[in-house]
């Protein structure tokens, strides 16, 4: 569900590499995932969906020995309190109950993991509307369009975590059609990213990337004596 090339699987690999930590890919953060895996010590890949976890099963099995499936609700994780240094999601903050699904990620993540998301922002009416007609179709549900992410609920997702980078992108990306008529693919790339610096319509973007560190929590002695 991430845009292509934005570097969620690969940015997430390369860190657990770097901690020597497990590595934990929840939803669709696939396309490069083999490049990367063999060098991690464990990686879990989790799904609600057995197919996709089958699928998954039969392309890597025979090249990597290192990789978990399993199959895993979002808003009820079968892990352990802070089992993860890394974690990595990809559209899936929309599949479940957004006070649920953040608290069920902090849980399983360890004290100074890594959270890195990308994920679809609910601000822009061109994306909301796509969104409902696609509800309409019966491509989409009504529960994914009220859990979408907005700043409201980033700004829930970054309580008791400190903010690394976070990055907007795709405020104008449905002009893109029309843009090709009159430009190359490499000028509108150029307009894309022109776009997606500007602050004020950061909020309108398509999509955002978010890097978050989970806090040390500091335990206050409330007796004096």
């Amino acid at each position: 569900d991430g845009p292509s090339g934005v570097g969620k699987t690969t940015l997430g690999s390369l860190l657990a590499k770097e901690l020597n930590s497990n590595f934990f890919s929840s939803g669709k953060v696939y396309r490069n995932i083999a490049k990367y895996l063999n060098s991690n010590p464990s990686s879990d890949i989790s799904d609600i969906s057995l197919e996709c976890l089958k699928l998954l099963r039969e392309r890597f099995n025979n090249i990597y020995d290192n990789i978990n499936y399993i199959e895993a609700d979002i808003e009820n994780l079968p892990f352990k309190k802070n089992e993860f240094d890394v974690i990595c999601c990809a559209g899936v903050l929309s599949y479940g109950q957004s006070d649920l699904v953040f608290s069920e990620i902090k849980r399983v993540l360890k004290t100074n993991g890594r959270l890195i998301c990308v994920d679809s922002l609910n601000h822009n009416i061109i994306y909301k509307l796509n969104r409902y007609l696609n509800y309409k179709k019966g491509k989409r549900t009504l529960s994914t369009i009220k859990n979408m992410p907005d700043l409201g609920k980033i700004e829930k997702l970054k309580k008791d975590m400190t903010l690394e980078s976070v990055n907007y992108y795709g405020p104008f990306i449905w002009l893109n059609q029309i843009m090709r008529i009159f430009f190359s693919e490499r000028s509108i790339m150029k307009i894309d990213n022109f776009f997606d610096n500007i602050s004020f319509l950061q909020k309108y973007a398509f999509k955002f990337v978010i890097h978050l560190q989970k806090k040390e929590l500091k335990i206050t002695n409330k007796w004096k004596i």
